[in-house]
């Protein structure tokens, strides 16, 4: 009796483990998002010249590595330059500093506009790179 109960639990044992040997679950990745950095708030910044604009980029993952984040700036003045999400966060601020002198005499305003160019391996926002600009709204300093 105790080796047909031994024998029992032994082809039990294998049986559980046997329904493991397949893996039926299948899952399907072809539709999932990459990881991807884009500008927190794409709304026009309003600033005055010789002030500091702030735009803020975000991930909505953390890395386990820096990434650097590339920008241009085209229209009333030009400038391109990098700013690095560190590690273990998920959005960095850049204080963009406005020049002096780009709103034309006799203009009430000028426009600059800060485009995302590259995320360090990244994909620069959820839809597209032409997705991810603001729109600087730059005042004479008075």
């Amino acid at each position: 009796m105790k080796n047909k109960l031994i024998m029992l639990a032994l082809m039990g044992t294998m049986f559980s483990f046997s329904s493991c040997e397949k893996d039926m679950d299948t899952y399907d990745f072809s539709n999932s998002m990459p990881a991807y950095v884009e500008i927190k708030s794409k709304a026009n910044i309003e600033v005055e010249e010789e002030k500091t604009a702030s735009i803020t980029f975000q991930s909505r993952e953390f890395f386990q590595q820096d990434k650097t984040l590339k920008y241009e700036v085209t229209g009333a003045f030009t400038k391109s330059g990098t700013v690095t999400l560190a590690r273990n966060t998920n959005s960095i601020t850049l204080n963009l500093p406005v020049p002096a002198n780009v709103v034309p005499a006799g203009q009430t305003s000028a426009t600059a506009t800060l485009t995302l160019v590259e995320a360090d391996g990244l994909s620069v926002g959820r839809k597209g790179s032409d997705k991810e600009k603001v729109v600087l709204q730059i005042t004479p300093k008075l």
